[in-house]
This record gives structure tokens, C-alpha cells and sequence, in this order.
């Protein structure tokens, strides 16, 4: 008997770890190599940024089926690089009409699987090759390549990432820049966006945010500023990211220079954070500014932190309660005892906090202040 009982253990212990592994993550799907080595990569994101047609830079000789390819950059050093173009057909065109009309909608892919990180949406199957309108499903870093596709005219980098709960819902900071900040408003800004989960890789999270914004650099010739939103354990990824706090130690991101820090209830764990004066985030003087939506509902089991400058006390000012107080995002104020029709949300909870289409709207005007100042 105990002979089968360890012998089951062997088996199990192993592939549980397996399998709590597998979406954090799988590296090389998920992260954006450092473009000190590749100057392939650089001169592919320069000429699809100019190019309408290409929708994709490869990491290959080949395109793969259903796209050609349009130029190969194989002249530097490291890996080849392709810009694709998917072969045309009713069917793709049709795809691409369905994803303009539906934000969930981030590319069409000629297969059904669409790769890392996403699913079907919709199929399109008429005549002629088949194409798939794909969905993001899966966790930040999983979906952080395929978001990316730099334009000449990108000046700002904003990473909105959302709670653990978009894993089972749609909510508001998961799909900012797909809903609110999306190209037609701010044309200048690379807006890449999903959820954040605890088995999120810190350091990858670090790595991808800043081997972007050098990318960014070498494509348009101009150092990208960069703006930071976080809900919940988002919150938390992004602040262990640019603090190099816990998983973002080592990994050089707290030199970066960043304009605007939004939280939204920034919570690393199930508990009422806020309540405690010591349990805080503390962030560093690259952040430019700091701002930290919180929630304080009677009957909910969860709290945002608190934020603080290191070393710096607790400042009120920055801290806005979204059920009774406002904010003003053209003097950038909060408004502390704010009418009822100037307080942001209506009696909202840890999650669905950034479901209140008022304070979405607010971090949206907010954002657009900065990039258009």
C-alpha cells in the first residue's frame, strides 16, 4: 500500500506544479526581446509602422501560411525578421470589418487557435481561406506581443492592467485601451492592455515594459514618456514592476522615468487593506505622479492600499474614496465632499469598481491631460 501511495505521489506532486506553471509563463511567447541585440527587429517595426498593410513582424525567414511576405530584415546581427501581410480575400475582409466593430476584437489570425494568449471570437468561413477574428483571454505578459505594433507616431506608453477577476469577467482596466483609449482618440499612444494574476512574472512584466519603450526609441526616434494603471493585483504587478519591489527586483525599471501612476484598488491580496495605515504601497520619485482611487464598501471582503512616496507620509490628497468623494481631471484635484452628482461611482464594491463608466471616464480625461499638455 505505501509502496502505491508514493508512487502516486510521484506522479502527482510533479504535474501539479506543471500545470500551476503553465500560464506563468511561457517565456519566449511572452516577452519582447532586448532590441540592443536585434536590429533586425528595429527596422521591421519601422517599416510596418509605415505600412497599413503589414500587420505583422516575424520572428523568421517565412511569414507562414496566408500572409507573404513583404521585406526581410536579416542584415544585423540575431534573428530574421519578416513584414507580413495577410494574402487578401472576402473572407479576411470580412474579419476585419467585425473587428472594428467589436473591441474585443484585437487581430484576425488565418487559424482557428489563434496563438498564445487568445481564442476564437468569430470564425469566417465563406469562400476562399479561412479567417479568425481572436480574443484576448489569457494574462498580461501573454498577450504583450501581439498588442504591440509601434506607428511613427507613438510618443506614449501606457500599460493598463487589470484584476484577477478578468480572468472570469470583462472589466474596465483590462479593456482601457480597447474601449477608452483606443487609436481613433489618442493616435500618439501604444496602449497594451489585459489582467494581471498572482503567478504573474514580475520581472517579465519589468523586462517587456522596458525593452518597449527602448524599441519605441529606436522606431521613432523619440523617447516615449509612460503612464501606468493598475486595478487590484494589476495594481500590485505594476508597482512590484516599477518599485523593483518583490518579483521586479534587479530589473532596472526603477530608473525609468514614469509621468502618471493611476491605482484602482490596488490589492496584492484578499483583505481590507486600507484600513491598516501600515499596510502601504510604496512607490518612488520616478513616478511623476501618483494618484490612488480606493473604495471602503461596508460588505466587501476586499480593500485597495494605500500609497505612499518612500520615506513620505500618508498625503490624502492623492487618495480619492470613488463613493464619496470626486475628482476634477482638468485642475487634477479631488473634490473631497462632493455633491452627490460630483462623487464618482454609486455604492461600488472591490469588483466592480472599474466597472463605474464615470471613473473609467475620469482616467481617460486624465490621461489625454498628460499626453496633450
Amino acid at each position: 500500500m505505501k509502496k502505491w501511495f508514493f508512487l502516486l505521489l510521484t506522479v502527482i506532486v510533479p504535474l501539479f506544479f506543471l500545470v500551476s506553471d503553465q500560464d506563468e509563463e511561457d517565456v519566449e511567447e511572452s516577452k519582447i526581446g532586448s532590441v540592443f541585440i536585434n536590429e533586425n527587429h528595429v527596422e521591421c517595426q519601422k517599416f510596418c509602422g509605415a505600412d497599413e498593410d503589414c500587420k505583422l513582424c516575424r520572428k523568421s525567414r517565412f511569414c507562414g501560411p496566408k500572409f507573404r511576405r513583404m521585406k526581410l530584415f536579416s542584415g544585423s546581427r540575431g534573428r530574421s525578421f519578416s513584414a507580413c501581410a495577410p494574402v487578401k480575400s472576402d473572407n479576411l475582409e470580412a474579419c476585419q470589418q467585425f473587428c472594428k466593430d467589436d473591441y474585443r476584437c484585437s487581430f484576425c489570425w488565418p487559424t482557428i487557435n489563434c496563438g498564445v494568449g487568445f481564442v476564437n471570437l468569430q470564425s469566417f468561413r465563406g469562400k476562399g481561406t479561412n479567417w479568425y477574428a481572436c480574443q484576448k483571454i489569457r494574462s498580461i505578459n501573454l498577450v504583450w506581443p501581439k498588442k504591440m505594433r509601434i506607428k511613427p507616431e507613438h510618443r506614449y506608453l501606457v500599460v493598463s492592467v487589470g484584476g484577477y477577476g478578468g480572468i472570469f469577467s470583462h472589466d474596465g482596466i483590462e479593456w482601457f485601451c480597447d474601449v477608452n483609449l483606443t487609436p481613433e482618440v489618442a493616435p500618439e499612444a501604444l496602449c497594451i492592455n489585459s489582467y494581471g494574476r498572482p503567478r504573474t512574472a514580475t520581472w517579465l512584466l519589468a523586462e517587456n515594459i522596458k525593452n518597449t519603450v527602448i524599441l519605441m526609441e529606436r522606431v521613432t526616434g523619440v523617447k516615449p514618456k509612460v503612464i501606468l494603471i493598475g486595478k487590484s493585483m494589476g495594481g500590485c504587478k505594476l508597482h512590484h514592476a516599477i518599485a523593483e519591489d518583490k518579483g521586479g527586483k534587479v530589473t532596472g525599471l526603477g530608473d525609468l522615468d514614469v509621468e502618471m501612476f493611476i491605482g484602482v484598488d490596488m490589492s496584492c491580496t484578499v483583505k481590507r487593506h486600507f484600513e491598516d495605515p501600515d499596510d502601504i504601497l510604496e512607490f518612488d520619485r520616478n513616478i511623476k505622479e501618483l494618484w490612488n482611487f480606493y473604495q471602503l464598501h461596508p460588505e466587501t471582503t476586499q480593500t485597495g492600499h494605500r500609497a505612499h512616496f518612500r520615506g513620505e507620509p500618508f498625503d490624502p490628497a492623492i487618495h480619492i474614496d470613488v463613493n464619496n468623494e470626486g475628482f476634477d481631471a482638468k485642475t487634477m484635484k479631488k473634490i473631497p465632499a462632493a455633491s452627490p452628482e460630483q462623487v464618482l461611482c454609486d455604492n461600488v464594491s472591490h469588483l466592480n469598481i472599474d466597472n463605474c463608466e464615470n471613473l473609467l471616464d475620469t482616467i481617460l480625461e486624465m490621461v489625454l491631460g498628460k499626453i496633450r499638455e
